[in-house]
């Protein structure tokens, strides 16, 4: 069955990453924060890179897999006027160049009162995004903030 962004959480960890973290250590992180009124669910990936050589003896190019580059998506939510605790968060995160932990956990557990949705971990660089203050009659005033996924591969949990 598809699952879609419906329900989906992002949880923020405003205390710095040093270095690589299993499914392990982000699960024995106690202080997550959720980022609340979401409009936009940021996604986690690599890109392969792949390499190529060209070689005159044989009029084909050969490809070797290089190193991979983590994607920057945007997370965009509504703008709550009396501050969500999320959101101030994430403009605190935004104005340091340290690396923090994220997941987004989806709403398709398998068993609702005990399991978990499927989740995904990984280590971003965050940066402010592009706000949409007043763009047009109909447009709600927003926050965004780039996350750019860096140093290790997303770690995806599937749901229980």
């Amino acid at each position: 069955m598809a699952t879609t962004m419906r329900n989906a959480e992002v949880w923020v960890s405003p205390t710095p990453v040093t270095g690589a973290l299993d499914q392990a250590g982000f699960e024995a992180i106690s202080d997550w924060i959720q980022v609340r009124k979401i409009t936009g669910v940021p996604n986690f990936f690599v890109t392969d890179n792949m390499i190529s050589q060209d070689t005159v003896d044989t009029g084909t190019n050969s490809k070797q897999k290089g190193v991979g580059s983590g994607n920057n998506s945007t997370m965009i939510c509504a703008h709550v006027p009396e501050g969500d605790p999320g959101q101030l968060q994430m403009d605190i995160l935004a104005e340091t160049s340290q690396t923090y932990a994220v997941r987004r956990i989806l709403d398709d557990a398998i068993t609702p009162s005990t399991g978990q949705g499927t989740t995904k971990y990984a280590l971003v660089k965050i940066g402010k995004g592009e706000e949409a203050d007043g763009a047009g009659v109909e447009d709600f005033e927003v926050n965004a903030w780039v996350l750019a996924v860096t140093d290790q591969r997303p770690i995806k949990v599937a749901a229980s």
